[in-house]
């Protein structure tokens, strides 16, 4: 069975696409014995699409806001495409594609602009996306892939019972020491994160608000991001993910 994850950016991973229930032998061994966090986190990684498809969304900074950064999300093998438009207008040219690359147990983060690729260096990882809350390593979500992840418990999250597995930043870049993911018993997906820095500090947390029914699979309807306060005369910051399903 091909899978797709249920992102968040953040998306990303951030990136967005369905999330189908576990298979009927899995679900009946994780009932029995309780996957370890390796294997969790396996089941939330991008798998390889059997189609390409393409998706339509949008971001807002806030829910009620008139400011809408329209985009395209394109999955192909192994790819996810997220393609920004000039003056973030839908019916202009892109101006922006960022490439999220699906390699064997590892991925490669690029950008598109005026024509040209150039691979995304780890100093860029914590900057903004077109201003709004959703940064490059929301999309890459590369703690899906930091060695030795742990189990943290059981939880309820967004009305179901979630595994708690915690990631440790093995290098140190980037805008997360620590990571907390919480992936749903039921289907596989990851249903919340919470991303720490190095004092242990909440800074940046993104949950599934609302999913979607598509040809038999879940898929993303909205996600919400924030950007947590750390320091004085600082102040919650919220973005919204909404995506449509091909037609």
């Amino acid at each position: 069975m091909r899978r797709h994850p249920l992102l968040t950016p953040i998306l990303v991973a951030l990136s967005v696409a369905a999330a189908g229930p576990l298979p009927e032998g899995r679900a009946q061994d994780a009932a029995k014995k309780p996957p370890t966090a390796e294997e969790v986190l396996r089941l939330v990684r991008y798998s390889q699409a059997a189609n390409e498809q393409d998706f339509v969304g949008q971001i807002r900074k806030k829910l009620v806001t008139m400011k809408v950064i329209p985009l395209k999300l394109t999955m192909s093998d192994k790819e996810v495409r997220f393609v920004f438009y000039k003056g973030d207008r839908s019916s202009a040219k892109p101006d922006q594609i960022v490439v999220l690359k699906l390699l064997d147990n590892r991925y490669e983060l690029s950008e598109i602009t005026e024509g040209k690729s150039a691979k995304l260096p780890p100093a860029r990882y914590a900057e903004r996306i077109r201003g709004t809350d959703i940064t490059y390593e929301d999309l890459a979500m590369r703690f899906l892939y930091w060695p030795a992840p742990e189990h943290v418990g059981t939880e309820r999250a967004k009305g179901g019972d979630a595994w708690r597995i915690r990631c440790v930043n093995p290098v140190g870049e980037g805008a997360y020491a620590t990571v907390d993911v919480w992936v749903s018993k039921e289907s596989g997906a990851m249903v919340k994160m919470h991303g720490y820095d190095a004092l242990g500090r909440l800074v940046k947390s993104y949950e599934v608000d609302k999913v979607q029914r598509h040809k038999g699979a879940w898929v993303l309807e909205k996600m919400i991001v924030r950007t947590h306060p750390t320091g004085d005369g600082q102040r919650l910051t919220n973005t919204f993910m909404e995506i449509q399903p091909p037609k």
